[in-house]
């Protein structure tokens, strides 16, 4: 199928969809797809490469006209929305973001997004804002920007918005979370021990996250006996 399109229109999804279902590894694949990633939409399981082969394809053409028509039918089509949104200025993406992730209802939804590096500052400032949110996966998204965006210049501002969600109860939060601060460990590791320090994390958050750092080769032994002692 053609992805290049000069305008996208409804009746192009029609033919989208089915192309999709052609790339997709089968019925049980799909089963397993949505027993994974516990979504209510139809699964197609298309494989990641592919997936992000037709984003390239559709982002050389009109792919604006794609995000406008703002239509999924199952959950590989939101995920391609959402790879989309994220290559359009920061300006334009933000509004787009939000709705994209209220209309998530799983972790891929959200962890599947790229962001551009270059734009650490206005990351920061909208991934905070969305650690405030109603909905778990607007908070989650903040949380996977800020894991996107770890680095010496960032660390500061991601460690004083962590103690904002020590009371966060939602499963796919707090593990998203949990990444974040092993992220945070291994790229800042003085900064985030000041952090484990203070305490201000729930007691899931501080096993998943020392967990997580003992799990990774890119943390020492020495390091991994050590952060035992803030595991709540």
């Amino acid at each position: 199928m053609n992805l290049v399109l000069s305008q996208w229109t409804a009746a192009d999804f029609d033919a989208f969809d089915g192309y999709l279902c052609g790339l997709g590894k089968g019925p049980d694949k799909a089963r397993w797809e949505q027993r994974i990633l516990n979504t209510r939409l139809p699964c197609v399981a298309v494989p990641a490469p592919e997936v992000k082969r037709v984003v390239r394809q559709i982002a050389q053409g009109n792919y604006r006209s794609y995000i406008d028509l703002w239509r999924w039918r199952n959950h590989t089509e939101l995920c391609i929305l959402g790879q989309l949104i994220c290559r359009l200025p920061f300006a334009e993406q933000k509004p787009m973001l939000v709705r994209y992730a209220q209309a998530c209802d799983s972790w891929a939804g959200t962890d599947c997004l790229c962001f551009n590096a270059a734009s650490h500052e206005e990351y920061l400032r909208f991934a905070v804002e969305r650690l405030a949110a109603v909905h778990t996966f607007e908070r989650r998204l903040g949380v996977v920007i800020l894991l996107k965006i770890v680095a010496p210049d960032t660390i500061e501002g991601i460690l004083a918005a962590l103690p904002g969600l020590e009371q966060e109860r939602e499963y796919y939060v707090n593990m998203a979370v949990a990444w974040l601060i092993a992220e945070c460990f291994v790229k800042c590791r003085a900064e985030t021990l000041v952090f484990l320090q203070s305490g201000r994390y729930n007691a899931f958050v501080s096993r998943k996250a020392v967990g997580k750092c003992r799990d990774s080769y890119r943390v020492s032994p020495q390091d991994k006996q050590m952060l035992l002692q803030y595991r709540k």
